[in-house]
């Protein structure tokens, strides 16, 4: 398969140091207040599955991508959710004809849209499109200019594709990568990460000649900056990349495998820092079969650069939250806490702040833990609600506002629910909200104030 990037035709490059958003803060759209443990927002409609049930495998699998709605508030803006749907025929409505044609006419058959919801008037405007079979979830550059996804083409390759983040309608560009699927990567599509700093997107593919390979990309031409094969630096790995995450300092890459095996790579090179064995994040199964794929996720805590982070494996149902320490003689990577769950876990989010990590789990249930000292503080339940948010769908994206009042929650039966979560309001963090509804978030840098002060408005933790 062909390596060849081709250059996008975008008015303007990102530069290298203009991570944040020209924009001033808008505050999440409230009428009277909402009480905490509450949900106070519910999108339905507009391309949402509306109670379809995922497409099932066996007893442990579901194929998630025909209903996986990602949801995420707009970069510096509380008052919108960005979201993305796939409209497409079912699994059984495809015929093999369908997969294999190359046209475009057939094609056009799939959609991926990334839409915007603006929570204050309840309307929805489409911001990006591209024809795929399916797609991972849609990156946000973190100055909100830029969006990116990993998407499957004709049910035989995925490439990487990109679009500008502004409220323009546009089709998405492709950026001419052509990995090869593998079923693993039909199951759980892969997602491009934007690093912190905005300078980089991280993406990984499978190629004829050269095998699994991981790449660090220029988010505005998408040029590759770093390339290399998976096997040089992350010895052993097995199965294919699960997921990939940037720490918050944007100096490391966290790749996990789909067997549970997590490597930690300078982003710049991608040379290996830090290993975990598959062992340690997945005990031997004695349920499943030794043979399938158990993937894991990972987060690194927004408190410290990148020491500390947490994963999940989905069905071990267990949550571990893990630390960068250093001894006399080596540094070394040290288990904080565990957490068992009594169901399947999904997805993992810390909070702006790291105070909070939320774990989205089945039967319609997020468990909210103090990762302070790793305990379970409450739960999120969709069944103590009023009837017409009750549900028992799983849930597979979470993502906090920026002041971690509001936690957004992505349901597989085709509903986002917003909750209002309980928040210690104090008077230098409602000086934090004012200020940054008046100064864009680009300028607060030139505000006449301490450095310590200028990283805590720009929710800068470490």
């Amino acid at each position: 398969m062909g390596l060849a990037i081709s250059k996008l035709c975008f008015h303007g490059r990102i530069e290298e140091d203009c991570c944040f958003s020209d924009k001033k803060y808008k505050r999440f759209y409230s009428k009277n207040g909402h009480q905490p443990y509450q949900v106070v927002m519910q999108l339905t409609g507009d391309g949402f599955a509306g109670g379809t049930s995922p497409f099932h495998v066996n007893e442990h699998v579901s194929v998630r991508y025909h209903y996986q709605y990602q949801c995420i508030f707009a970069p510096n803006d509380d008052s919108t959710i960005i979201y993305g749907v796939t409209i497409e025929q079912s699994h059984n409505q495809c015929s093999d004809d369908t997969r294999n044609d190359s046209s475009s006419t057939k094609n056009e058959r799939f959609k991926l849209f990334k839409r915007c919801w603006d929570l204050s008037s309840q309307n929805t405007t489409t911001v990006a499109r591209h024809s795929t079979i399916t797609s991972g979830p849609w990156s946000v550059a973190s100055n909100g200019k830029y969006i990116c996804s990993q998407a499957m083409k004709l049910w035989r390759e995925e490439d990487v594709f990109i679009s500008r983040g502004d409220d323009v309608e546009s089709d998405a560009v492709c950026c001419g990568f052509e990995g090869i699927v593998n079923e693993f990567r039909k199951l759980y599509p892969q997602t491009c990460p934007f690093s912190p700093d905005g300078t980089k997107v991280a993406c990984t593919f499978e190629s004829n000649n050269n095998g699994l390979q991981l790449a660090i990309l220029h988010p505005s031409s998408m040029d590759i900056i770093h390339i290399i094969k998976a096997s040089k630096e992350c010895k052993g790995i097995k199965g294919t990349v699960a997921s990939m995450t940037f720490s918050p300092d944007s100096a490391y890459l966290a790749v996990v495998s789909s067997k549970g095996q997590v490597y930690i790579l300078r982003s710049s090179g991608l040379k290996l820092r830090h290993a975990l064995n598959s062992e340690q994040v997945i005990y031997p199964l004695e349920t499943l079969d030794p043979s399938i794929n158990e993937p894991s996720s990972l987060e690194f805590d927004p408190r410290y650069d990148n020491k500390v982070f947490a994963t999940c494996t989905f069905y071990r149902s267990l949550v571990k939250i893990w630390a960068v320490v250093k001894n006399e003689q080596r540094t070394c990577i040290a288990t904080l806490y565990s957490i068992h769950f009594p169901r399947v876990v999904n997805v993992i989010k810390y909070s702006t702040e790291g105070d909070v990590l939320a774990v989205g789990c089945n039967e319609g249930v997020i468990t909210c833990i103090n990762t302070n000292d790793g305990t379970a503080v409450f739960d999120l339940n969709t069944t103590n609600q009023s009837p017409e948010f009750r549900s028992n769908a799983g849930i597979y994206h979470l993502s906090f506002s920026r002041t971690s009042e509001q936690l957004a929650a992505s349901y597989s039966d085709g509903h986002i629910r917003v909750w209002q979560i309980p928040s210690d309001i104090n008077l230098q963090h409602s000086c934090r909200v004012v200020i940054n509804a008046s100064v864009p978030e680009s300028k607060v840098m030139q505000l006449p104030l301490p450095n310590k002060l200028k990283r805590y408005l720009l929710y800068k933790c470490f």
